[in-house]
């Protein structure tokens, strides 16, 4: 569930059922705040040095080696959304997301670069306009 600074209940986020290693390269589609994973299965896995956005670099590391995430469908945590965060300023994420297609990833910066403008700004848009028919 998403709240506002004065612990006002401003929404819920509603995970995928399912999300696979393709998918997850255009849109990270697991929340930190409640994620798991079986290190028995996948191993002991950390999150990178890179700057931001390294639990999405850490997402797509697990699901290299195990292919498929499933969503619970209850709300499990509370999230604070404030005007100014670092995540409510999509535009300044551009570089990071870039920077985890060539660190994580190993694209070569030409290819991090066309992976995405043309597949991840594609899907981001795409999923931004379901939410928006959705709530009309």
């Amino acid at each position: 569930m998403t709240m506002d600074e004065q612990k006002t209940v401003t929404g819920v986020v509603v995970c995928m059922n399912r999300i696979d290693y393709a998918s997850m390269k255009r849109d990270d589609g697991i929340g930190c705040l409640t994620a798991m994973y079986d290190t028995a299965k996948v191993g002991k896995m950390y999150m990178s040095s890179i700057r931001k956005r390294q639990d999405w670099g850490l997402w797509l590391e697990i699901l290299a080696k195990c292919k498929v995430a499933y969503g619970v469908k209850e709300p499990l945590a509370y999230y604070r959304v404030r005007p100014g965060s670092i995540s409510n300023k999509k535009l300044a994420l551009v570089k990071h997301n870039i920077n985890v297609y060539r660190t994580i990833l190993k694209y070569p910066t030409v290819k991090a670069y066309l992976f995405f403008c043309f597949v991840f700004i594609p899907s981001y848009l795409l999923k931004k306009f379901r939410v928006k028919l959705n709530s009309l």
